[in-house]
């Protein structure tokens, strides 16, 4: 028999109700409130109620294709804001949601109370309690009670719990398992609640619910972890979980610095694109190389100083919202012997929206034969770590993704040795801040030579204004724009009759180049918008940002998940009538991944040469008329599938592009074109793109990765934002074709082969065949090498009309590059490149050789004050192959100094 409950209270009453005859009975309430608070039956801690007590959430959900939603977006007239669970719980699966309680003191409370129905009625989960020692206790909630449609609200005795420290409460969590199945729990005022006056009686009372008032004697399931060890001399605390970063800053550069494979590049930000917090760290990359293995970034962070003890540590959990890329996401951790440990996750990167990664430390492996260290992770001093991304091949890539939450998992971990004490610090100070503004700087100096201009000196700045309130932000960008030194200041005279001289000086202009407002998780289905500059890449394909993208597109996006589905949708405003629209679907199963993309961009242009009747002549008007140029459209679908335990990928892309052409324009002034005249027939303009892939990673022999992929590229499969149209217009179009390639990764050495077949669509004449060869290594005391030999003998006469791309080529062709990347010290970092390429045209006997040699040197002075110089030199045979002109990147030199605070 259930303990009658102390007071009454109503199901559906709502959290901002008020009786109607409060007024006339004040005094009685306020006297029965004063009895009950002295009894100690009101004293309540409340936990979340997600409106005005919102919570320091967390997540968690396999990797075996478990569908889990939480958010606290959900609204109801009268009950306000709480929290929706939806799920899908896979074969071996499992997810949840939580709350980081920090170490809370809930021995003096009595019980967990908190409201809760289901969708449908009769949804089972799990309840858990964890304390800061990692001792965890889970109940069932079908043991306790029935879940209904309507709300009930939840008491718990504390005491189905006591097996954990209850004056040190880590954690609140509510669980899934595969024997919960699927459905949607909905939960709102979690508290603690009640004085435990007596112990004995704590210990008797059972769980109630507050519409019955009575409960069954009900049996606790519980999972209690092994006893922590005693805490170290000094009396350092322990816990199960270390924060390592949250990326609470404005400003990444203040612990992490670049570093960059080939010709690749990254940079580092601070974004509101986050999963908890105030800030992630947003990580915009471009993959470079010729070497056929592919290429690096990553962002390192050096703790010699002061090295982290992850003694106890199990596993490295970190929340990554990726770009649907098939690069992989690497972490890399340095011990006290030098030794590099690296986890890469070929599979995180192919979502888009935010997952947590769970890398086991046992998983990590040695990147390299360092036969004079102990070949052992020694967790006791871990000097260094890296967040990278890897591409698989030596086609380029670029994206953008964003990290947040790094935190180390285990048994009896030290929490102040685990992580800095002086980030947890800086965290707290390292913001200058206004109010709820935060800001950084960066500082740009830049000298630089070519031959065809004279030297320049300039320089740049800007300041970044970061605001936030409640689930609103708002970014601006002020910059001076970039003055030559030389442009500056003069020597002039007054002009009066003194004619005294005077410095005259010209100051740069203040712009604001990036203007932005994001909401997140607004609604349950709407996890993010932007208006302002937008940046974003669905692929090379359909949509994507030019490498020299600047500060993105003016326009709107939104995101958000729909059961299984992720999209994203945006609009982009272009010169007059002109827009794009897109939007992307991405469906996760099990094994299984689905994308759809569409884009369809609508060009215009002014008339100025506009006429009207007047008095039976023709007269010229200002009246602006806008006349339509062309229309573009692009379907693309993608279709995963991965077997053996992931260890076999297959990939199909099927894509269809509709091109319509109006008329033709003069785009002297791209923001303003100039309608030229209207085509006697619109030019109509339609063809597919066929792609189908497959991978093997690990499955025939440790390291080795096969691939091979069939394709067939229509001639007009050109979409109107492909990724850089002069360079796809000849690599990715006009064409039908096969590739293989063989990857072996060993001890730090790797090799690669690779054939590449194509014959053109347009005339089978033209064809390309290509081979690679290439052997690396990785690894040694920082040094990587790298040396690669490329054979192509091509034909091929074409010029596009929807590009600047013109080729005749009739030519053998053999590449040979040398590579070499040596990291002196944690700060210092010197590599180069020689590429020499020996040119044969068969229709004439003719030879040419054409060299360059690239060498660049990087010296972090501290984690954001960079100074870097480069220097390239090319040799043609002869002077008018030479290219002329911006981008000016042939003969060069340049050196640089940054400064970000």
């Amino acid at each position: 028999m259930g303990i009658p409950m102390p007071y009454t209270s109503n199901p559906t009453r709502s959290k901002d109700s008020t009786g109607g005859t409060m007024k006339r009975h004040a005094a009685f309430f306020l006297l029965l409130i004063s009895l009950l608070c002295s009894c100690g039956i009101l004293d309540a801690a409340v936990v979340a109620d997600f409106d005005t007590a919102k919570p320091i959430p967390f997540q968690f959900k396999d990797e075996y294709g478990t569908l889990f939603n939480a958010s606290s977006s959900y609204n109801e007239s009268g009950r306000g804001r709480y929290l929706g669970l939806k799920y899908d719980i896979a074969p071996k699966g499992w997810a949840g949601w939580g709350i980081s309680l920090n170490g809370a003191d809930i021995s003096k409370n009595e019980y967990l109370v908190f409201y809760v129905k289901g969708a449908a009625g009769d949804e089972k989960f799990q309840i858990g309690l964890k304390d800061k020692a990692g001792k965890e206790k889970k109940i069932e909630s079908s043991s306790y009670f029935d879940v209904t449609t309507s709300w009930q609200r939840i008491k718990i005795p504390l005491s189905s719990f006591n097996e954990i420290d209850l004056q040190k409460v880590d954690s609140f969590h509510i669980g899934f398992n595969q024997d919960h199945g699927k459905g949607s729990l909905f939960v709102d005022d979690i508290a603690f609640e009640g004085t435990a006056l007596n112990a004995e009686k704590a210990q008797l009372q059972q769980p109630t619910q507050s519409y019955t008032g009575t409960a069954a004697q009900a049996p606790v399931q519980q999972q209690t972890t092994q006893q922590p060890a005693a805490p170290s001399e000094g009396g350092s605390q322990r816990s199960n979980k270390v924060l390592i970063d949250g990326f609470e800053r404005i400003n990444p550069f203040n612990f992490y610095v670049v570093r960059t494979g080939g010709s690749s590049s990254l940079e580092l930000a601070s974004s509101r694109q986050l999963h908890d917090g105030d800030y992630s760290m947003e990580m915009a990359y471009a993959l470079a190389s010729d070497n056929p293995w592919g290429t690096w970034v990553e962002a390192h962070r050096d703790t010699s100083n002061n090295p982290l003890d992850w003694t106890g540590v199990t596993e490295l959990r970190i929340w990554i919202k990726g770009d649907g890329t098939d690069n992989v996401f690497r972490i890399n951790i340095v011990d006290a012997d030098g030794e590099t440990w690296s986890y890469e996750s070929l599979n995180v990167l192919k979502n888009t929206k935010w997952v947590e990664l769970v890398a086991p430390i046992n998983e990590f492996r040695l990147t390299a034969d360092q036969r004079a260290n102990n070949g052992k992770l020694d967790l006791k001093k871990i000097v260094a770590y890296d967040l990278g991304i890897m591409s698989k091949s030596s086609i380029g890539t670029s994206g953008k993704i964003y990290v947040d939450q790094f935190v180390a998992v285990g048994m009896d971990i030290s929490v102040g040795a685990a992580t800095t004490p002086a980030v947890v610090e800086k965290l707290r100070v390292a913001v200058p801040s206004a109010g709820n503004i935060d800001f950084s700087a960066s500082i740009f100096n830049e000298y630089f030579w070519c031959p065809e201009e004279s030297r320049r000196l300039t320089h740049t700045a800007k300041l970044i204004a970061n605001g936030k309130v409640g689930d609103f932000s708002g970014r601006i960008e002020y910059a001076s724009e970039s003055q030559n030194f030389g442009d500056a200041a003069a020597l002039n005279f007054t002009g009066d009759s003194s004619s005294r001289t005077v410095v005259q000086i010209q100051n740069p202009k203040v712009i604001s180049p990036s203007v932005q407002v994001m909401g997140n998780n607004l609604y349950p289905w709407l996890t993010n918008f932007t208006i302002g500059n937008i940046w974003f890449d669905y692929s090379k394909y359909t949509f994507s940002l030019p490498v020299l993208g600047g500060w993105g597109w003016k326009g709107a996006t939104i995101e958000g998940d729909i059961n299984r589905f992720n999209y994203h949708a945006f609009y982009i405003n272009q010169p007059f009538d002109s827009y794009v629209i897109g939007t992307r679907w991405i469906a996760y199963w099990p094994m299984w991944k689905f994308v759809i993309i569409g884009v369809h961009a609508y060009e215009s242009a002014k008339s100025e040469t506009a006429q009207v009747q007047a008095g039976g002549h023709l007269t010229s008007t200002k009246t602006l008329e806008i006349k339509p140029i062309s229309r573009d459209t692009v379907y693309n679908l993608e279709v995963w599938r991965w077997l053996l335990e992931r260890q076999l990928q297959l990939q199909f892309i099927a894509g269809w592009n509709e091109f319509d052409r109006y008329g033709t324009a003069d785009y002297s002034d791209v923001y303003h074109p100039v309608y030229n005249g209207e085509l006697p027939e619109t030019q109509k303009l339609w063809d597919p793109m066929y792609r189908f892939n497959a991978e093997t990673n690990g499955l025939f022999y440790p390291g080795l990765q096969l691939a091979a992929g069939y394709r067939y590229v229509g001639t007009e499969y050109r979409p109107r934002f492909r990724q850089e149209p002069m360079w796809f217009d000849d690599a990715d179009c006009d064409q039908k074709g096969y590739n293989v390639r063989v990857t072996q990764r060993y001890s730090g050495f790797v090799g690669s082969v690779e054939y590449d077949d194509l014959t053109r669509l347009s005339s089978s004449q033209y064809y390309r065949y290509r081979t690679v060869f290439g052997v690396g290594y990785y690894g040694f005391s920082g040094l990587d090498l790298a040396l690669n030999y490329e054979r192509r003998r091509e034909r091929y006469v074409m010029t596009s009309d929807r590009s600047p791309f013109s080729v005749d080529k009739n030519e053998l062709l053999g590449i040979s590059e040398i590579y070499a990347r040596s990291q002196l010290n944690a700060q210092i970092a010197i590599w180069f490149k020689i590429h020499i390429e020996d040119i044969e045209h068969p229709s004439d006997g003719a030879k040419y050789q054409t060299s360059s040699l690239f060498t660049k040197f990087e010296y972090y002075l501290s984690s954001n004050a960079k100074l870097f110089a480069e220097y390239k030199t090319t040799r043609y045979p002869e002077p008018p192959w030479e290219p002329k002109g911006y981008p000016f990147d042939d003969n060069y030199a340049k050196i640089t100094f940054e400064l970000t605070f």
